[in-house]
């Protein structure tokens, strides 16, 4: 009876410490899947774009990832939302071209709901391309939005 019960507490014993290294090693381990604290270590940043403009061109790139969209009616508020888990600083970048003739007002870049990029068209100046960049996750020096920082070329 003794040896019976030895076994039976060797075996509880083997269950519980097989448990407990089962969901430790989980929990740290970045490639587990869904249970992995791996997304914690990169914060979210919620991204929103912004252009206005009558018929015009717009791209933008977010790190990797470059995309185009064509906004058909006059004087429309073009909008896009996303949200990026940046492994370290990616560069997004904003821009909007059109033709003579069409009208181009601003482009912003807002991250987590702040504006941090801006360029628009003011006074007597009507410039054919606008365009704003910016760096997220942002830097903690930047006080306020940027306004018309310079872009590269595409």
């Amino acid at each position: 009876m003794e040896n019976r019960s030895r076994s039976a507490w060797l075996g509880a014993l083997l269950v519980l410490s097989t448990t407990a290294c089962a969901s430790g090693v989980s929990s740290r381990d970045p490639f587990a899947g869904g249970t992995s604290s791996g997304g914690r270590n990169r914060p979210a940043v919620r991204v929103a774009l912004e252009v206005v403009c009558n018929q015009c061109l717009i791209t933008f790139t977010a790190g990797a990832d470059r995309r185009s969209a064509r906004p058909v009616q006059d004087d429309q508020v073009w909008s896009y939302r996303f949200v990026r888990y940046p492994i370290g600083q990616e560069m997004i970048e904003l821009r909007a071209t059109t033709a003579d003739g069409r009208s181009l007002d601003r482009v912003r870049i807002f991250v987590n709901g702040d504006v941090v990029a801006s360029d628009e068209n003011e006074g007597g100046a009507e410039r054919m391309m606008l365009c704003a960049s910016t760096l997220i996750p942002t830097p903690e020096d930047t006080d306020g939005a940027e306004v018309g920082r310079s872009c590269g070329p595409l």
